[in-house]
């Protein structure tokens, strides 16, 4: 009885062992220059007949489906040198009939030729991965370690990649928590420059491809200064290290999150000018700002992730808009920007949202759940229709730290709220939030009920009080074209192979009223042939005017009758009050001081 109890026992170990899950991803470049790279998933322990495998369609942090298993060819799997059968289950999803195999691999190419901060890039000099497009996963299995093996072209020297390294100085095997962590980090690998630093007690590393101009020592010294400024609203650092991955190219730009990295794409010129430097200092500022806000402190939809379809969620106004507030108040509160300066970048964001109709129409909660079908996929009627929550975002995130300065007498904004939603939502439980628990935290904060301000200006599209709010922090805000008789056309165009089309045409303005359409080729006004730029036509006539517009629509020729209109731009100046009171200069020097 013992000796076959021993048995059984050594029968169930084996068993047991057999079926520990294991999953790892080997990377190879064996041609760079054709843009692939192939991918070997070895799986073990998986216990039934048939494994189903599926592709992200989307990477967090981008809300737009991108359908990545359009660059996915090549697929098989095999087991103990037989093939498997392999059928389509979906658009992003493959299922191998493995029948009693326990282990197998499963093998397929990535075509990577786009070079964006959300894609994947290989070619001769340098791979880029970006993990959703890369890499398949097992529903089941979404939660268990893995480990991935890269086997870079002979060429390439150099990864950087926020993952942790299974053996001490072996830099090509890297393992992750769970798909989450691994989709999660991006690798650059090839000959980069390297660069690293210490801020807020934690190690950076700084990768940078692409050449350039740069001052390493100013990087160093002003990411700094921007770290430790957002450290200091959130009260502690959540990284045991961190990856800035730098895309120098032609014309590039853009950033994109992640938990413990971002990468950043800028042109290769632009670290070279006060204002180029100033935009990617911005930039950094707005990524790393994520770390707490969307990667850590995030609305309900947004982790786990659901990569198979739209994760919508009404809150990217605070995700991102916000986000997109701090990134320029942080360079104001660490001395980067001056704060008169700031002010003027101000005003020249107010302008521009209220010149743009689609700012009356479409409210930021409205706008933040339209993302994956509006805000990726503008078109030539996006301005009249939509408004975006990154900028409208930002501008009533500033208006909301002003007006709870203003109510709590200077001492608590919004860098309070961010630090408290932070600590009740992700330090105390590790959760998502939700809308009403956002306003609750607000007016807990203040002791006040801000439901009218969430109301006006996040839940509906209505007239912002600008000058009331400004009021409250000393600063005075006037429209410089007030009192001007500046006619009107209400259309803009572009110039191709010498016709001049029409590429705008504004909600409620001239053009829309008289009837002009986008793609429609200005040929003449009052029986003047257009050779040149049409404003500079518009600009002798009156408003009251009444022009005629010939237009070639479709190769028929129309006439149009256009009577012209006051313009209603606005252009914003702010300026601090000579005389303000002691209560509005505390709740200025919280602000930006």
């Amino acid at each position: 009885m013992i000796r076959n109890g021993f048995i059984l026992l050594l029968i169930l170990w084996a068993t047991v062992a057999q079926a520990t899950p294991e999953i790892k991803y080997i990377l190879s470049f064996p041609e760079p220059q054709t843009h692939y790279v192939k991918v070997k998933m070895e799986i073990k322990g998986w216990s039934q007949s048939t494994c189903k495998l599926k592709l992200p369609v989307w990477a967090p942090g981008s809300y737009l489906i991108r359908e990545f298993s359009r660059f996915l060819e090549q697929f098989q799997a095999t087991s103990n040198g037989s093939d498997l059968e392999v059928s389509r289950f979906r658009k992003n999803g493959w299922e191998v009939k493995n029948g009693s195999e326990q282990n197998f691999t499963v093998e397929y190419y990535i075509y990577a030729y786009e070079l964006t901060v959300r894609t994947s890039f290989v070619d001769i000099d340098h791979a880029y991965l970006n993990g959703t497009s890369i890499f398949l996963y097992i529903d089941e299995w979404k939660n268990i370690p893995v480990t991935v093996q890269l086997n870079p072209y002979n060429e390439w020297k150099k990864i950087s990649v926020a993952l942790d390294r299974v053996e001490k100085g072996n830099p090509w095997l890297l393992k992750a928590e769970d798909y989450d962590e691994l989709v999660d980090a991006p690798f650059e690998i090839g000959n980069h420059d390297v660069f690293s630093f210490t801020a807020a007690g934690i190690n950076h590393d700084v990768a940078i491809y692409g050449g350039g101009f740069y001052d390493t020592e100013a990087i160093k010294r002003d990411f700094t200064k921007l770290i430790e400024e957002e450290v200091k609203i959130f009260g502690e650092h959540p990284c045991k290290n961190y990856l800035f991955i730098v895309h120098l190219t032609a014309n590039a730009s853009g950033g994109l999150e992640h938990k413990n990295s971002t990468t950043i794409q800028a042109s290769r010129n632009a670290l070279t000018t006060i204002s180029g430097y100033n935009n990617f200092i911005s930039l950094a500022a707005h990524e790393y700002f994520h770390l707490w806000n969307v990667k850590r402190l995030r609305p309900y939809p947004l982790g786990p992730f659901d990569y198979d379809n739209e994760n919508y969620t009404s809150l990217l106004y605070f995700s991102e808009g916000f986000t997109s507030y701090y990134d320029e108040k942080v360079t104001v509160k660490c001395g980067l920007v001056k704060p008169d300066n700031y002010l003027k970048t101000i005003a020249s964001a107010v302008s521009s949202l209220e010149n743009q109709p689609g700012n009356k129409f479409q409210s930021l909660k409205e706008s933040s759940y339209d993302a994956w079908i509006k805000y990726y996929r503008s078109n030539e009627n996006s301005s009249n229709a939509t408004v975006s929550y990154y900028s409208k975002g930002a501008i009533i995130g500033l208006l909301l730290d002003i007006s709870l300065l203003d109510i709590t007498k200077g001492e608590k904004g919004l860098d309070d709220l961010m630090k408290q939603m932070y600590k009740d939502f992700y330090l105390k439980n590790n959760r998502g939030f939700t809308e009403a628990e956002l306003l609750a935290t607000t007016n807990k904060l203040c002791n006040c009920d801000m439901e009218p301000f969430f109301k006006n200006y996040i839940y509906f599209a209505r007239p912002v009080s600008y000058r009331e709010i400004f009021l409250k922090a000393g600063v005075e805000i006037k429209d410089l074209n007030e009192g001007l008789k500046t006619a009107y056309a209400g259309f803009n165009t572009t110039s191709s192979s010498g016709k001049f089309l029409v590429s705008s045409v504004e909600r409620n303005g001239a053009a829309w009223i008289a009837g002009l359409n986008v793609n429609d080729e200005l040929i003449a006004v009052n029986s003047i042939r257009v050779t040149d730029d049409p404003q500079k036509i518009l600009a002798q006539f009156s408003i009251d005017d009444v022009i005629t517009i010939l237009v070639s629509r479709g190769g028929v020729i129309r006439e149009i009758k256009l009577k012209m209109a006051k313009s209603s731009k606005v252009n914003y100046e702010l300026k601090r009050m000579e005389n303000a009171s002691e209560l509005q200069k505390k709740v200025f020097a919280k602000w930006l001081e």
